[in-house]
């Protein structure tokens, strides 16, 4: 990834920020006095508090800038004044999807950041403003029971210093485990503020953004002490850190989201980050996200002894749950129609209950009312000239051009969604290779798994090519045949393929969100029987 600067990145010597601290120092540590919020430039009323994202003005012409991009933003961790009266920052950097090793993909959303464990300090001139990110939910509603298990476990440990064993959650994309952790979170560190809690540190690791799982070692060192090593010598430190006893160090939470991202030939990785919890001193306590639902089952036994039992399930939002959600986000707004939201919840919940693509929809299906609020006076004069019941209909179908979003927007929006450039090359395929994908459609949703190898894959493409299509024997793909395809599906990114594992054939991911090959081949009566 990119580096960011250490220092003051884009702070211009004549610019003399007017700097505030709120309130009283939380703590005084080597001279340094630690606060929870400052007001920048004489604003007191709009604070920026730990927690808060803020962004950096970026020196013009720096080599690792965006040309298109004119800012950086961070996530405040640390507030502090030093001895000599200096005022500093420690931010945890927010990178784009283009800024991590696997680059952009379909399923990410526009403007979408992903959170890192890359801590720097910066003084606080460098500051340009707070930023908030409108997809970061204050509550996360129809999660309740997900959220106290979450919690109980994580304040246990927090208390006590540490959990002796791990927390796995699991369930399919966009049914809010990362969402629900980060609210549990929030909720504690509103505890310990208030002195309910012992204060506590969080880590953040995001295992697709790992150029190999070794470097989830440097990764956790650095975000621990600021201080960079390679990943042998990062874990020897850290295996010293989390065994020898230290009375004054603080709880850490470590969440290491993608956890099947660490899978290796002999897992060690995956057995020292679940190994560390169990030391006596190591006051760490470790949660586990991913997509796979059978990822202890397939660890090694002595990987799967340090999990534990410690596992939380999150099954795909219902249809009222979708609903409930939108309505939630939507608050406040009364441009969407009851009946506009229950299309979408709909579309979503009949294919996989990511509520992440109905906010989505929602979203689009706003943009295109607006436009249709703001078309021409000539076009409105015409929808006014028809009268009577034909105006009448209009109204009653979606409230007319006052921009309201209706079932018609809604309807758009999720056929312009569906109308991708990897849609379109999927149904331009041949008919092998769009049964291929469905395979590895079908397989993932079985296995509960994010990746399938292709063996398993190609025996699932022949099972359905003998019950839907008749073929048998010698007419079936042979497993060379359905590598070569998968190949060629690889080139135009409608799959993923990793070789980089033992076996001789490759892991199978998809490059598209499963619901959008279920919506790509929904006119296809063959494909999408096989998918029903």
């Amino acid at each position: 990834m990119p580096k960011r600067p250490r220092g003051r990145p884009g702070a211009d010597e004549d610019d003399e920020a007017v700097i505030e601290w709120v309130g009283s120092p939380v703590l005084q540590e080597g001279g340094n006095k630690f606060f929870r919020a400052f007001a920048l430039d004489g604003r007191p009323s709009d604070p920026v508090a730990v927690g808060d994202t803020v962004s950096f003005r970026v020196a013009a012409g720096h080599k690792d800038v965006n040309p298109d991009r004119r800012e950086w933003l961070g996530r405040v961790a640390r507030l502090w004044e030093d001895a000599y009266g200096e005022c500093w920052l420690q931010v945890a950097w927010l990178y784009f999807p283009e800024e991590t090793p696997t680059g952009r993909l379909p399923s990410h959303l526009p403007g979408e950041v992903f959170l890192s464990a890359h801590l720097d300090a910066n003084t606080i001139d460098a500051v340009e403003r707070r930023v908030e990110l409108s997809s970061v939910p204050d509550r996360l509603p129809c999660r309740e029971a997900e959220r106290a298990s979450v919690r109980a476990f994580l304040e246990g440990g927090v208390r006590a210093g540490t959990a002796k064993s791990s927390l796995y959650l699991s369930g399919m994309p966009g049914t809010g485990k990362t969402a629900t952790v980060r609210e549990v979170l929030a909720g504690l560190r509103a505890s310990a503020a208030a002195g309910e809690l012992a204060p506590f540190d969080e880590v953040w690791v995001n295992a697709l953004a790992l150029s190999h799982p070794h470097q989830l070692y440097s990764t956790v060192w650095r975000a621990l002490t600021t201080r960079n090593a390679a990943p042998a010598r990062a874990a020897q430190l850290l295996e010293a850190r989390f065994s020898a006893p230290s009375a004054g160090r603080r709880a850490v939470v470590l969440v290491v989201d993608e956890l099947d991202c660490l899978v290796t030939r002999k897992q060690t990785v995956l057995y020292n980050l679940l190994d560390w919890p169990s030391r006596r001193h190591a006051r760490l306590v470790v949660v586990g996200i991913a997509n796979t639902m059978d990822l202890p089952e397939r660890m090694l036994p002595r990987v799967h002894s340090r999990l534990g039992l410690a596992r939380v399930v999150f099954q795909p939002y219902t249809r009222d749950q979708i609903r409930d959600i939108v309505c939630d986000r939507l608050s406040g707004l009364s441009v969407f129609r009851s009946d506009a939201v229950e299309m979408a919840a709909r579309k979503v919940a009949a294919l996989s209950g990511d509520v992440r693509r109905a906010l989505h929809i929602c979203r689009r299906a706003a943009e295109l009312a607006a436009e249709r609020a703001q078309g021409s006076v000539a076009g409105a004069g015409a929808d006014a000239a028809e009268g009577g019941r034909g105006a009448a209909g209009k109204q009653a179908a979606g409230g007319g051009q006052d921009g309201t979003v209706r079932i018609s927007d809604v309807q758009a929006a999720a056929r312009e969604l569906s109308a991708t450039r990897h849609a379109t090359a999927l149904r331009g395929c041949g008919l092998w290779e769009r049964v291929l994908v469905v395979a590895l459609v079908l397989h993932l949703r079985a296995a509960g798994a994010s990746d399938g190898v292709l063996p398993a894959v190609h025996r699932r493409l022949c099972t359905l090519l003998r019950s839907h299509v008749g073929l048998s024997g010698a007419k079936l793909p042979t497993l060379a045949e359905a590598g070569e395809m998968a190949g060629r599906l690889g080139d135009t990114r409608l799959l993923l393929l990793d070789n980089s594992k033992s076996s001789r054939w490759p892991t199978l991911r998809l490059g598209m969100q499963p619901d959008d090959v279920i919506f790509a081949l929904r006119e296809d009566s063959l494909l999408s029987k096989m998918l029903d």
